[in-house]
């Protein structure tokens, strides 16, 4: 008897006695070994093939679609304990668990089915719906490309591709994505939605505003396309029409996602008082048990912002500290992964010290645009220098690129100090290419987290200016833990003592960069900016080889898109005082108290 057919009679004899964890290990050795054997591919296709009787099918429909998302759980988990591995099974409990944010369960859900069936549909889009909820863009992205390079194009899965294209900072992507879309189904609503809010975030403010109109006109109760109108009025200064329009949404007969993101965006711009029916509404929502706990973070943290700009502080404070509890709650993030990942960085330079300090780079680069990279804790004024710097014509501003971060982690693997370096800078300037094409001598990329890269960055980019933002420890630590972020990158900010773990990682690293490239590094104090910014930027202009002018100084009122959290600010002049705020918590956050900054410890 040949070992396929051996393991299959044991796998068969395991699965009868209902012996599944045998049943399964077996499985697995033989889809290491045989996986394309047309014996383990019919063995795949019939124990995954059970599907319940229409009857129940139905029943578990029904109480989905009424959110008795436990139910649906209970009543195929006990199904599964019978048939564990039905494809149609597994894709229901897998979503079911996703909508009740029990995230690790769902992902073993759908990792099972795509283990049976590497191209189901409905797991490639489970699991990036999944990555997707938990803000793991490129994830998103990359499950969504699977499901439409296996399954074909389907407009709702194109639009779910677009947002996450959109997520990842990949705005062209997303624009191309959408338009797929759109080829499908030229009146699609939603897609012509998403198409307007991609406009928005490639600064195409215009363009956004004339779609959403056309769509509103079309649909009066349109709320999503009315909140993205908001938005994109908010983004031009039109503070008046943005409230209008957001406080219309919050007493719209809509969906709660729409009413929270209103009251939410409203909260970042406008002071009210706290008997407003806006904040009034928001307690409501609190008690509503159909808002789900992200929704409910987004009031809470609106509720902090309204109560902060009264200076009532402990109750602000009490509802900071609940959507951050909460946005805690639903993170996935690691601390230990990112301070490791810290350490092998380290490694790498120490272990290859000798080889990095003798690599050279390739001369071509000096017929690149000159990158400038502007690093630091988030929060510590990175946004603010850009926007003063891009205003010089010959400095364009990229945002905060994603690039270095995602390049080196697919080439750590190069062990060659000189191809690892040479392929970095060559796969960066290409990126920077395809969704930039950047004309100018200078470009600006301010990703804060790059400081972890800054080794990367000063042997990869032998002519790039490297500035890095010092602010006051207390500072930036307490303005992380108050801001409500977008990226799973920083869903550390919830928890102070991961803030102080990131910090710390932050200091032990800048240290270590300094000693090897303190000549490379312009440090900009941030306090000392704020008192005296003329005096403390015209030389780093200097340094960079662009002339100052007083007027870089009115960047605020450009109307440039912002599009990170510092956008309030960032489109305000200099303003002192900012890193005192904290001192209103000073009770509730002794975890900070004794910091310092970087070089004085």
């Amino acid at each position: 008897m040949k070992d396929i057919d051996f393991n299959i009679l044991k796998f068969r004899e395991f699965y009868k006695k209902k012996n599944f964890d045998e049943a399964s290990k077996l499985l697995i050795k033989l889809k290491n070994e045989y996986p394309l054997h047309p014996q383990f591919i019919k063995l795949k296709s019939q124990i995954s093939s059970f599907e319940p009787s229409e009857k129940t099918k139905n029943k578990l429909r029904d109480e989905f679609s009424k959110d008795r998302f436990i139910s649906v759980v209970n009543a195929t988990g006990t199904l599964l304990n019978q048939t564990p591995y039905s494809l149609w099974l597994l894709h229901v409990i897998g979503l079911a668990f996703t909508k009740l944010n029990k995230y690790d369960e769902a992902y073993a859900a759908f990792d099972r089915l795509l283990f049976l069936n590497a191209t189901h549909e409905g797991g490639l889009t489970g699991l990036a719906n999944l990555f997707y909820q938990t803000n793991q863009m490129k994830k998103a992205v990359e499950f969504f490309r699977k499901s439409i390079k296996h399954n074909g194009e389907k407009t709702e899965i194109l639009c779910d591709l677009a947002l996450a294209e959109d997520g990842s900072q990949m705005p062209q992507d997303a624009l191309n994505t959408i338009n797929r879309a759109l080829k499908l189904d030229s009146d699609n609503m939603t897609a012509k939605r998403i198409k307007a809010l991609i406009f928005r975030n490639l600064g195409r403010l215009t363009e956004s505003q004339t779609l959403l109109k056309e769509l509103i006109q079309k649909d009066s109760n349109g709320y999503d396309a009315i909140y993205t109108l908001a938005t994109v009025y908010r983004d031009t200064g039109n503070y008046a029409d943005a409230e209008k329009l957001l406080r219309k949404c919050v007493f719209a007969d809509t969906d709660n996602l729409v009413k929270t993101k209103s009251i939410y965006t409203l909260s970042n711009f406008k002071s009210l008082k706290l008997d407003d029916e806006i904040i009034n509404e928001a307690h409501s929502l609190l008690n509503d048990n159909k808002v789900d706990e992200k929704e409910k973070s987004d009031i809470y943290f609106a509720l902090y912002a309204f109560f902060n700009k009264v200076k009532k502080y402990d109750e602000a404070f009490q509802y900071l500290k609940l959507g951050n509890d909460l946005r805690d709650k639903l993170s996935v993030y690691s601390m230990t992964k990112v301070i490791q990942n810290g350490e092998n960085i380290k490694k790498y330079f120490i272990d290859n010290s000798k080889q990095i300090n003798a690599y050279k780079a390739p001369d071509s680069l000096k017929h690149r645009p000159t990158p400038i990279f502007i690093l630091g804790m988030p929060r510590s004024g990175t946004t603010l220098v850009e926007s003063i710097f891009s205003q010089n014509s010959n400095v364009r501003s990229l945002g905060e690129l994603t690039f270095l971060d995602t390049i080196t982690i697919q080439k750590s693997s190069i062990r060659d100090v000189s191809e690892f370096f040479d392929t970095v800078s060559h796969l960066y300037f290409e990126m920077v290419d395809n969704y930039h094409n950047v004309q100018s001598t200078f470009f600006v990329d301010k990703m804060p987290s790059n400081f972890r890269l800054l080794g990367v960055i000063a042997k990869a980019f032998p002519d790039c200016h490297i500035i890095h933002m010092d602010r006051s420890p207390q500072a930036v630590c307490w303005s992380q833990y108050k801001t409500s972020f977008g990226s799973s990158g920083q869903d550390y900010s919830y928890d102070p003592y991961k803030i102080l773990q990131y910090y710390n990682m932050y200091c032990n690293l800048m240290r270590f960069w300094t000693d090897l490239y303190g000549d490379r590094i312009i440090n900009i104090n941030y306090e000392n900016m704020v008192d005296n910014p003329k005096e403390i930027l015209s030389p780093v202009c200097e340094r960079l080889g662009i002339a100052w002018k007083d007027e870089y100084l009115d960047y605020h009122k450009k109307g440039k898109l912002i599009k990170t959290a510092s956008k309030e600010q960032a489109n305000k002049p200099i303003y002192k005082g900012s890193s005192e705020e904290w001192l209103n918590y000073e009770t509730y956050l002794d975890t900070f108290k004794d910091l310092k900054r970087y070089y004085e410890t």
